[in-house]
């Protein structure tokens, strides 16, 4: 922001919402990664308001990917 005129100097981040191509990326290679470790048992589900609504969205995308895998 400096090239500006404005410089930030504190700030607190209170929720993020990547760019769709950045979550589809990011839930592939965690789809891979799941894949290659059998033992893995653990869900990590985003909090927040922005990212509430989508939980059945991410929740209906890897189990479409899952068995998209297995096939």
């Amino acid at each position: 922001m400096s090239m500006y005129g404005y410089k930030i100097v504190q700030t607190l981040v209170v929720d993020m919402e990547p760019d769709i191509n950045v979550k589809r990326a990011m839930n592939e290679i965690n789809v891979g990664d799941w894949g290659i470790s059998s033992e893995s048992s653990s869900v990590f589900i985003q909090h927040g308001p922005g990212a509430v609504k989508d939980i059945a969205m991410l929740i209906r995308d890897g189990l479409l990917q899952a068995n998209a895998s297995t096939i």
